[in-house]
This record gives structure tokens, C-alpha cells and sequence, in this order.
């Protein structure tokens, strides 16, 4: 049984829907700026996927817009990631600290340092989720 095409991955349609979301919360609260921003992401997002679907896009473009087109595309984007997440983690652990070591008095940035160090936590947590269920399956 023949598969139909999908037009974009499960990221990309997570993406589009999250920007649209923002796009209409944005019109709602009257922040014309940011809606319009959010809508012009989806536009390109969907302009470059039109575009990786008629084979008019490199490699580059199609590993970074989440679309691979062949095992090589998934095995350079997933290493890529893995990489990209052991330094999301080391920056946000990083940045963390220099707030609360430098700036010990700022009730703002002692906020964003907590939010920082709750988003670390929160991936490594899918960090290790991740690992386990891979583990698990090779």
C-alpha cells in the first residue's frame, strides 16, 4: 500500500500552528507588531517547505528546515541536535550563573535566572527521556 506524501514534518506543523496560535493571541491583545511577525514566519516557513517539496533546496535547507529527504539528511540533523543540546545546555547553565554571580541584587534578573535554571532542568529531564527510550529501542 502506496503511502501519501506528507507536505511537512511533524515539527513543521507543530511550528505553523504555534505561530498562528501566537499570530491571532497577538491580534487579539491589539500587538499588530508581533502578529504580523508571527504570520510572516508561518508564510516563510511554508514558502521554504513548498519550495524543499519541489526539490529546489539544497541539502543545508532541508536539514535546518527539519525535512530530510534521505538517511544522510536524518543522520547529519540528528547529529546536529545532539550536539546543539550539549551546548543549549552548558549556555543556559552558564548564563544562569552569571546572573545570580553578577548581578546578586536584581529581583528581575534573579526571576529570569530561575526561569533559565527550571528550562535546564526541563531538558535535561527530556535529555534523559530521550536517552532511555533510545537505549530501550536499539
Amino acid at each position: 500500500m502506496l503511502m501519501p506524501k506528507r507536505i511537512m514534518s511533524v515539527a513543521n506543523w507543530a511550528g505553523v500552528v504555534i505561530f498562528l496560535t501566537a499570530a491571532i493571541v497577538f491580534a487579539v491583545q491589539e500587538r499588530w507588531g508581533l502578529a504580523v511577525t508571527m504570520l510572516l514566519g508561518v508564510v516563510f516557513s511554508i514558502g521554504l517547505i513548498w519550495r524543499i517539496n519541489r526539490g529546489k533546496a539544497g541539502a543545508l535547507t532541508r536539514i535546518i528546515s527539519l525535512e530530510p529527504a534521505d538517511e544522510r539528511d536524518r543522520n547529519i540533523l540528528a547529529n546536529s541536535l545532539v550536539v546543539m543540546a550539549y551546548f543549549d545546555i552548558f549556555i543556559s547553565l552558564l548564563g544562569s550563573l552569571i546572573i545570580v554571580m553578577f548581578f546578586p541584587s536584581n529581583e528581575t534578573l534573579e526571576i529570569i535566572a530561575q526561569l533559565i535554571m527550571l528550562l535546564l532542568g526541563l531538558k535535561l529531564l527530556a535529555f534523559l527521556i530521550a536517552v532511555w527510550i533510545y537505549n530501550r529501542l536499539m
